[in-house]
């Protein structure tokens, strides 16, 4: 009996001190009218089960409604840009005759006109038709490009091999047709090494040999090693050749966030001494000395008789520096017209702190500046560094040239043969 007692008087305790816990709560101790406290019911404890909700459907994002005012700002936005940093202007002037800032101006008051409709296709083709693809600049100028399009184009179709040989006279006149310089992919480059390796063996008594790359280009950074080791190197007039050439910069924001690896070579341009043809108005603040050493490999056999190269304003990219090493290094005769240009922004860095010399090549990109316009959401890019040779001229100005120029409208080939026949 007196178990069960105890068992009641535990049990009577425990409900006690729940009561009591429960008075302690904040909301029970609220003024109902009177002088009692009133506690609040205790809400009842449910259990949800968890049931899988359905994904929301995607919303459709709605493309930004574009108005004269977006496009208006999207052309400002272009033009503060390039004034900032595009050091090209008289460039382009000066070898297309092409002003950019009198298109921009002409632009934006045909922009501006109420009359005059315009939506972002139109848009997009009026910038392309005053500065990205304007019909009298013929070659690309410092990686100049437009989403995604530019002035230059590869020159290979890919229906044939990357590289072609024949004899066009028996004993006397080899020729090679280079269709492509981008020598990626399984086999690849075996191959065209093979063929024209067995080429040159077979003709190494002739008299000519034409190397034919006209039209080619190249927007890959691929190198130009693989045909200058077979066809230039040998060639060389010296053993040991060094070319000089820079890079200039209005300041370093680029090169800090695009090549890094170039702010321990900055000059400020004070301290560079003075350059013949450097144009001083362009506000340049940093210069990049490069010197470039091309050497002739050991045991190497140079082609017994003449080398001509065909040329044509189709030639850029790494091709055009290929031209520009046949007739620096004296490999080759030139023929034809004037390089389309826009040879590759390369950084040469020599390392001899133990007495080895060890040379790097590094290339800094098609176009180290790109920016969107805001509205529109047009990218566009363009390199950020003049670049030029020892006396400070543009080397998208002062392109590589031929020896011999073929008249216009002539074939260069066909004026090639008549010259060696």
């Amino acid at each position: 009996m007196s178990k069960k007692i105890m068992q009641m008087l535990i049990i009577l305790l425990a409900l006690a001190v729940i009561a009591a816990c429960g008075s302690d709560d904040d909301t029970d101790n609220y003024d109902n009218g009177g002088n009692e406290a009133v506690a609040s019911p205790t809400p009842p404890i449910v259990i949800h089960q968890a049931t899988p909700q359905p994904t929301p459907a995607p919303q459709a994002v709605q493309p930004q409604e574009l108005t004269r005012e977006h496009f208006l700002a999207d052309l400002d936005h272009f033009v503060d840009t390039l004034e900032a940093e595009f050091l090209h202007f008289g460039v382009v002037y000066r070898r297309f005759g092409v002003d950019f800032r009198q298109n921009a101006v002409e632009l934006r008051a045909i922009l501006a006109d109420e009359d005059f409709e315009v939506d972002a296709d139109m848009f997009t083709q009026l910038m392309l038709d005053n500065f990205f693809m304007h019909p009298d600049i013929t070659y690309s100028v410092a990686g100049w490009h437009f989403d995604g399009l530019s002035q230059r184009s590869d020159g290979f179709a890919g229906t044939s091999g990357h590289v072609e040989v024949s004899v066009l006279e028996e004993g006397r006149i080899g020729y090679v047709r280079i269709n492509c310089f981008d020598l990626q992919g399984i086999g690849v480059r075996g191959n065209a090494g093979r063929i024209l390796e067995d080429f040159l063996s077979e003709t190494t008594d002739f008299e000519h040999m034409i190397i034919d790359i006209r039209g080619v280009d190249s927007h890959s950074q691929a190198l130009v090693a693989p045909w200058s080791l077979l066809l230039l190197v040998p060639n060389m007039t010296e053993e040991l050749i060094t070319q000089t050439y820079y890079f200039f910069v209005r300041d370093m924001f680029r090169i800090t966030h695009a090549v890094p690896f170039l702010i321990p070579h900055a000059v400020p341009i004070s301290e560079m001494g003075v350059f013949d043809e450097l144009d001083a108005s362009l506000g340049l603040s940093f210069g990049f000395p490069n010197e470039r050493m091309d050497g002739m490999y050991e045991n190497a056999v140079p082609f017994a008789g003449q080398i001509w190269l065909l040329i044509d304003g189709g030639v850029g990219g790494v091709v055009a520096s290929f031209a520009n090493d046949a007739k620096n290094w004296g490999a080759a005769t030139l023929v034809g017209t004037p390089v389309g240009g826009d040879v590759p922004l390369t950084h040469m860095i020599i390392n001899d702190d133990d007495g080895t010399i060890m040379i790097q090549s590094m290339m800094l990109g098609d176009a180290p500046t790109i920016s969107t316009l805001p509205n529109t959401q047009i990218p566009f890019g363009f390199h950020a560094i003049l670049h030029t040779d020892h006396l400070g001229r543009a080397f998208d100005e002062y392109v590589t040239q031929p020896h011999v120029v073929v008249p216009d409208g002539v074939d260069a080939l066909g004026y090639l043969l008549e010259i060696i026949g």
